[in-house]
């Protein structure tokens, strides 16, 4: 049972606010997480659910999540709306497909996100875009300090 302190002082069971079918859904996704997201494995769902706990922390993570499929429709964005729109807020995260928001000079929509969601529609064969992009969200990930661009 987690009790957390209230500004007047009063303690507060937080589970206690979440309702029966929230804990139900709550585990639903949970287990999409691990047996879909992570392929069962409990090595790489441990560090999603820590990845989770820092940004709802306000803690910056080093790594970035890399959600892949040679599927459509296996549910890759189902857990990252569910967090974003329920957890962490729907405005702080980017949504797109395209990936000029990282290669090309103007950034600006990144402002105050903490969470970028790339939704690639085709596979990238060109390998020196590949690593551009790739060289780029590490640079986002590992910087303390990343510069917006305007116009």
């Amino acid at each position: 049972m987690a009790i957390h302190r209230t500004a007047q002082g009063r303690s507060l069971d937080m589970a206690a606010l979440i309702s029966k079918n929230e804990k139900i859904g709550i585990k639903t996704i949970w287990d999409h997480v691990k047996n879909v997201l992570c392929g069962g494995n409990e090595e790489v769902f441990n560090i999603v659910k820590k990845w989770c706990s820092h940004i709802v922390a306000g803690k910056k993570m080093k790594i970035a999540l890399f959600v892949k499929s040679t599927q459509e429709g296996t549910g890759k964005s189902t857990f990252f709306d569910f967090f974003c729109d329920k957890v962490i807020g729907s405005h702080l995260r980017f949504k797109t497909s395209d990936v000029k928001c990282l290669t090309g000079g103007f950034n600006i929509q990144l402002h105050g996100k903490i969470i970028l969601q790339i939704e690639f529609k085709k596979k990238i064969d060109d390998i020196h875009k590949l690593f551009e992009l790739s060289n780029k969200i590490s640079f986002l990930v590992t910087t303390s300090n990343a510069f917006v661009k305007y116009i």
